[in-house]
């Protein structure tokens, strides 16, 4: 651009971004040398390994996304309150940072994360892991508790963090459905409202405005509420 606003810039004459379909992908087109630069690699393992590499730098950045399974509280089970805290209390945080993300993430006990700007550490309404209370709420369930849990499958991070939180819910006594979905099905069962259980993320949105009545608000596609008061606060 000869009116570019300071001489001699930009140092490049252009740069070739490439979309590459898997994290082993990626990983490997580092490694050959074909690509420069890798964002957004989350398989643990792969990280480990070119961490050991003395020729490529891995940079972790603060924490901006917070995963977290969204609940349709306006139909299907989770509209019962009682299988709300069951799932809660059935799910162990802790144990899949550490085993199935080599601890290299935090837990957390709000919709934020520690590198995001207001991130709250501590929330008095939170239900920590314990198996008996979730087996007991189960169990004060008529017909007990069946859920259908789904995600995307672009993404085997999502795919194995179901099947473990299955796992989890399974021996409270919960059966669960895991279902993993393409893009256009996931955006099918949104829209018609026909969700239970989505494992997603969330984050990095510069206006909470936007970001929280995404999931939150009444009048939202993601939404599991129709509480007035909420809307009224977005």
């Amino acid at each position: 651009n000869s009116k570019y606003w300071q001489k001699g810039h930009p140092y490049l004459a252009g740069i070739n971004f490439t979309e590459i379909g898997s994290d082993q992908s990626a990983s490997s087109a580092l490694e050959s040398g074909q690509a420069q630069l890798a964002m957004g690699v989350s398989t643990i393992p792969l990280l480990k390994a070119l961490s050991s590499s003395s020729s490529i730098t891995v940079t972790k950045l603060p924490a901006l996304v917070d995963e977290f399974v969204n609940l349709n509280t306006m139909s299907g089970p989770f509209a019962n309150i009682k299988a709300r805290e069951a799932v809660e209390y059935a799910t162990n945080s802790k144990a899949l940072v550490k085993d199935l993300y080599g601890g290299e993430f935090s837990t957390v006990q709000s919709q934020t994360a520690p590198g995001q700007e207001f991130y709250t550490a501590t929330n008095k309404y939170y239900r920590a892991y314990d198996l008996k209370k979730a087996k007991a709420l189960v169990a004060s369930i008529p017909g007990g508790l069946t859920v259908d849990l789904c995600t995307t499958l672009n993404s085997s991070f999502f795919i194995n963090e179901v099947q473990a939180i299955a796992t989890m819910w399974e021996q409270a006594g919960i059966t669960v459905n895991i279902q993993d979905y393409s893009l256009q099905q996931m955006l099918g069962i949104t829209f018609s409202g026909s969700w239970q259980a989505i494992d997603e993320n969330w984050g990095v949105g510069v206006d909470p405005g936007i970001n929280d009545s995404e999931f939150f608000s009444s009048t939202a596609a993601f939404t599991g509420n129709h509480s007035a008061a909420l809307l009224g606060l977005f």
